[in-house]
């Protein structure tokens, strides 16, 4: 339903609880009864406006930060090639907040398991998107220690063979996607990254994605 539905609909709805109160005023000179159904009037304007604020801010941005969850599996076996797509069922992958990783400072979901058994993660975490036409800005901001390759929705929007570690203290810059804006989907989109430790006997290893979508 467009922003001009959804108006029209609001004042049908505003003009109807007018008429009632205008209504009630005829048949009941009570001050208390038209006092009780203006405080319904008030409450019911005030409650519409609020829902359509916060629908108005839903479209406006996505925020992924580190330290919220993700679904990930670790590099042993090797996920279906669809595990990139939307419709992946990642119900059986583990869950935990980003940082993922060991020996650093930053992690918050330890893998201790990693070093001398595999360097590899699959990572997933999906977003929703109520209009990507209004969506002027798509960026990543990738904190891994080895190779990366990142997705929307099974495409890929960018790869890096050597990773990106900023010194202790310092945030990565951000990747400019929106060159794949038009691969939003209304509703329910994916995003995927490949995480690579830079040896598979590395001491250390951080894996921290922040993703950002701006609107119009």
């Amino acid at each position: 339903m467009n922003n001009r539905h959804k108006n029209c609909r609001k004042l049908s709805i505003f003009t109807h609880i007018h008429a009632v109160i205008a209504f009630k005023g005829k048949l009941v000179r009570s001050q208390s009864v038209r006092a009780a159904f203006t405080v319904l009037f008030c409450s019911c304007l005030l409650f519409l406006f609020m829902s359509y604020g916060k629908t108005a801010q839903s479209q406006q941005s996505v925020s992924i930060n580190g330290g919220d969850e993700w679904h990930y599996m670790k590099g042993v076996p090797t996920p279906v090639r669809s595990w990139t797509h939307k419709g992946f069922d990642d119900s059986d992958w583990q869950k935990g907040p980003t940082g993922l990783g060991y020996g650093r400072s930053g992690v918050k979901t330890y893998m201790h398991d990693m070093k001398g058994r595999y360097k590899r993660v699959y990572a997933r975490k999906k977003f929703s998107l109520d209009n990507p036409k209004n969506v002027k800005k798509m960026a990543l901001s990738l904190v891994c220690d080895g190779p990366f390759v990142a997705y929307v929705n099974g495409i890929e929007v960018i790869r890096n063979p050597v990773g990106f570690s900023p010194p202790e203290g310092k945030s990565p810059e951000y990747l400019d996607l929106s060159g794949f804006i038009h691969e939003l989907l209304p509703g329910e989109n994916v995003l995927s990254v490949q995480c690579d430790n830079d040896s598979i006997q590395s001491n250390d290893f951080l894996f921290i994605p922040t993703f950002e979508i701006h609107s119009r």
